[in-house]
């Protein structure tokens, strides 16, 4: 389990990690992350769970995310 990864770290910090956990995924690893950053955790991870309040708002696999960002758009914005 990593736990919001990217707190505190420069943006090429984060960038030099994405394809040495990737490559660990490869490698059979399983990995639970917890971030911040959608992007990060979409790009290592195949499925996505979204928490609001304690509860899951949104479960989907990551490339229907990258297809249609609206839908996380709509989760932390609401309509408008």
């Amino acid at each position: 389990m990593i736990d919001e990864m990217s707190l505190g770290l420069a943006p090429v910090a984060i960038a030099a990690l994405i394809p040495v956990l990737s490559a660990a995924l490869s490698d059979g690893m399983a990995l639970i992350v917890i971030e911040q950053y959608v992007e990060v955790a979409i790009t290592l991870c195949q499925r996505v769970l979204v928490l609001e309040t304690g509860r899951v708002a949104l479960e989907s696999d990551s490339e229907s995310l990258r297809q249609d960002p609206a839908r996380l758009g709509e989760l932390y914005l609401g309509d408008f």
